[in-house]
């Protein structure tokens, strides 16, 4: 199940002026979490999370993306560091895994990374390297530099699927291109595009006005029809259920505080069904338990 959301382009929030001037134009989109067909929509979360990533500006700077891999660990696109993160379950400080040799074009460097993925086959991670218009794969283990597979695409998210398709946005088209992994020497099928603020489900379109968001980013659906969203601009998780016409807010609450958010960007479910929210603009990962 591959879901696909417009949106605009992340930055760095310093007033509440600038917050309502973001504009949506900006594509993400991932496949459905392979823990999420665990959570139902009766499910309730915490309403205080645990930081377990960030919250200081030494450790991640307005993250973006967010992987969890099949052992709880997180692959964070720590995007205004240029790096990525890995960040193992229960541990106090993540490890760079890519870039963190500043911002650069350089192969040791990334440039403003917006998302990354495992790639299991071939144990490295492949990354949107947003502000060098490239992605780059990365071995995992000890890795010093990337190596260009798709060149001249801003890319601002990544999915794959149980095929063995990887799926990529092409924003500056306002389009979302496949290809088939370990093979990108051919240019990538459009599966999807847009020039409006849209929503895709399996093929169901919904335009994102019409679904009460003022600037949705990430998504997940789970197996009942269930979507919940990262609702960036009003600092919230809401949740839809298969077939409503209104949402319901699960987590809610701008600040700084455990309960709050500030720009939450992407969000994902781990194998016991616990919610993960990338809180953008407080630079941290917060764990909400399941209930």
């Amino acid at each position: 199940m591959i879901v696909f959301i417009f949106r605009g382009p992340i930055t760095p929030v310093e007033n509440e002026e600038k917050k309502t001037n973001l504009k949506s134009t900006r594509v993400n989109f991932e496949t459905n979490s392979a823990f999420s067909s665990l959570v139902h929509n009766n499910f309730k979360w915490s309403k205080s999370g645990i930081t377990v990533a960030g919250d200081e500006l030494n450790q991640l700077q307005v993250p973006a993306g967010l992987y969890i891999d099949d052992d709880d660990t997180l692959y964070i696109a720590d995007t205004f560091n240029s790096r990525i993160i890995e960040w193992k379950s229960g541990a106090t400080v993540g490890r760079v895994v890519a870039g963190g040799n500043g911002a650069g074009p350089m192969m040791n460097q990334l440039q403003y990374p917006m998302d990354v993925i495992v790639d299991h086959e071939r144990d490295s991670l492949i990354i949107c390297d947003e502000g060098n218009n490239r992605i780059v794969q990365w071995p995992r283990q000890g890795g010093t530099t990337g190596q260009i597979i798709i060149s001249d695409i801003s890319c601002f998210g990544l999915a794959k699927d149980n095929a063995g398709f990887l799926y990529v946005t092409d924003s500056g088209n306002c389009a979302v291109r496949r290809w088939q992994m370990g093979d990108y020497t051919r240019e990538g099928i459009v599966v999807a595009g847009s020039k409006e603020g849209l929503i895709v489900v399996d093929g169901n379109k919904y335009i994102q006005d019409k679904i009460q968001l003022g600037g949705p980013r990430g998504i997940i659906i789970n197996q009942d029809g269930t979507v919940y969203v990262a609702d960036n601009w009003n600092d919230q998780v809401m949740k839809w259920q298969k077939g409503a016409t209104d949402g319901d807010v699960i987590l809610k609450g701008h600040g700084q505080l455990a309960n709050q958010f500030y720009m939450p960007e992407d969000l994902s479910f781990d194998r016991n069904g616990n919610l993960y929210v990338v809180d953008s603009q407080n630079h941290r990962v917060q764990k909400f338990l399941l209930e």
